[in-house]
């Protein structure tokens, strides 16, 4: 009998090179995969997927069954497109979309939502469920998925959520898999995309699930070669698994960690933070990138363009990229899959991208063109009704998803032309996760939230189901070497009596005649 195989769950904190390790592993077991079987990573943006394949594409040829890809597109390619039409669950045609769905309870939700699946609308929440379902109803199912995988690595594991862990435990019981997740526990901060599930606690969470299992191996990285040695000793007093060490021999700064005090002025705290980073004394060369942090992207919006702050997207600004968005908004405008649009125009591939091709084009060269004009070039185009609904319950708003469309396009178009020249970006704290700057300034919006960041109390941070606490971890771990926070409300002596005991340094706010330009 074949001795079962153990997954392992790998402990990596910020900075820690979790996705080196991945890589590392990934060329290690290139030479052991057999060609009829895939090794497969998954990741739970798309930056991280781009990030994955370039530095893999950097060293090697990335072989055709080695997948790299989200959740979503891992479970749509493994389990529902070869098992769900032969199982009954899906149609042949399918649009997977973020729909919004007007019910009066759970249960009718459910009861619309499975109507729309058997129409070919398969909501993105369902993608999880229904992939599920087939492994755990159908063994046969369950050990063709993990005898077609022969090694599947999970990035950010930490953002698994339960559905998805027990996708993975039905690939691990079938034992015919070599399983790597990659996480850290303190940045599990995504728990506010949980739709109308109930929210639990970090110790009831799959990562933790996993670190209790005696069915799992562990490896702790607790290196850290981003922050300088003052930035690890202040977020060591936050993490609850590992203490990090400093690896980066080539990062000496010994800036303490900054609070602009006797303000909560954004104007004021921004000038501050500039005047810090040009101060030589302090900063021995100038930071090359910033980051403007804050949990709303609203944050800094209304001072973008008086700063030159630029929103920073996990988009991969490319012509690949740019026809992957335009495909995914007609696809969801129209409620039809690409094969079904393609065979009613009676075109091919290539005719196809063209058409998406000129939707681009078209805000390109009209960047303040609006929704109707958009949908009248579809209708054109694509000789369509992007009115038409699936059902009266489910809300469909061509306008609002052709602005949104929009947005996103010129956001894409215009960080691509300026990506060279901008230094400045401001970012949603969880937009954030995963990159670093030189220089960082987190702003906290009320002094409850700030005391939430600066929570040392373990049990509490376990507790904490909404991540705030967790949301300023990530926040401060972003910076490598000069790490500033501030407040838009006033602090109370408690609060600065919490800074002082983190040897953090109390730095007061630039007067108006000390201020000074970027």
């Amino acid at each position: 009998m074949a001795k079962k195989l153990k997954p392992t769950l790998v402990i990596a904190g910020p900075g820690a090179g979790k996705t080196h390790y991945i890589i590392e592993k990934v060329i290690n077991k290139l030479p052991l995969l057999e060609p009829h079987r895939f090794l497969a990573v998954i990741t739970y943006t798309n930056s991280a997927t781009n990030e994955i394949r370039e530095r893999l594409n950097e060293k090697m040829v990335i072989p055709p069954n080695v997948f790299i890809g989200t959740i979503h597109s891992f479970l749509v390619r493994f389990i529902l497109k070869p098992f769900g039409v032969v199982q009954g669950v899906l149609p042949e045609q399918v649009v997977y979309k973020d729909v919004s769905i007007k019910a009066n309870d759970r249960k009718e939700e459910n009861i619309i939502k499975s109507n729309i699946v058997k129409k070919g609308i398969v909501p993105y929440e369902k993608i999880v469920s229904l992939s599920s379902n087939l492994l755990k109803e159908n063994k046969k199912i369950r050990e063709l998925v993990s005898q077609r995988l022969q090694f599947l690595f999970v990035d950010e594991f930490q953002d698994a959520n339960s559905g998805q862990f027990n996708i993975f435990e039905e690939v691990r019981k079938a034992s015919a898999t070599e399983m790597y997740f990659v996480g850290d526990p303190e940045q599990s901060i995504m728990t506010f995309q949980n739709q109308g599930s109930q929210i639990q606690t970090l110790d009831k969470r799959p990562i933790y699930k996993a670190i209790n299992s005696g069915t799992i191996d562990k490896e702790y990285l607790d290196s850290n070669n981003r922050s300088s040695s003052t930035i690890i000793d202040f977020i060591n007093n936050f993490h609850t698994s590992i203490i990090q060490q400093k690896t980066n021999k080539d990062n000496n700064t010994n800036n303490k960690v900054t609070f602009i005090s006797d303000t909560y002025d954004l104007r004021e705290i921004i000038n501050s933070f500039n005047s810090i980073c040009n101060d030589r004394t302090i900063c021995e060369n100038n930071p090359s990138t910033r980051f403007f942090l804050g949990y709303r992207r609203s944050t800094f919006k209304t001072v973008e363009n008086e700063y030159g702050l630029v929103q920073k997207d996990d988009s991969d600004s490319n012509s690949i990229q740019l026809l992957k968005e335009c495909s995914t908004f007609i696809c969801e405008i129209l409620n039809r899959s690409r094969t079904s649009i393609m065979e009613d125009l009676e075109t091919d591939d290539l005719a196809y991208r063209q058409l998406c091709f000129k939707l681009v084009e078209s805000i390109k060269s009209n960047p303040f063109i609006n929704s109707s004009e958009i949908i009248s070039l579809l209708k054109t185009n694509f000789k369509c009704d992007p009115y038409k609904s699936v059902h009266k319950k489910v809300q469909h708003n061509p306008d609002h998803i052709a602005e949104g469309f929009i947005n996103k396009i010129n956001l894409e178009l215009q960080y691509s032309s300026s990506i060279k020249e901008i230094k400045d970006y401001h970012l949603t704290i969880h937009k954030s996760k995963g990159l670093q700057a030189d220089a960082v300034l987190v702003i906290a919006k009320s002094k409850n939230e700030l005391k939430k960041w600066l929570e040392i109390d373990k049990q509490l941070r376990f507790e904490d189901k909404q991540d705030t606490c967790r949301v300023g971890y990530v926040a401060f771990s972003r910076a490598k070497e000069l790490l500033c926070i501030a407040c838009l409300e006033e602090i109370d002596d408690e609060l600065k009596k919490n800074l002082t005991l983190l040897n953090v340094d109390m730095i007061p706010a630039m007067g108006e005649k000390e201020k000074q330009p970027i």
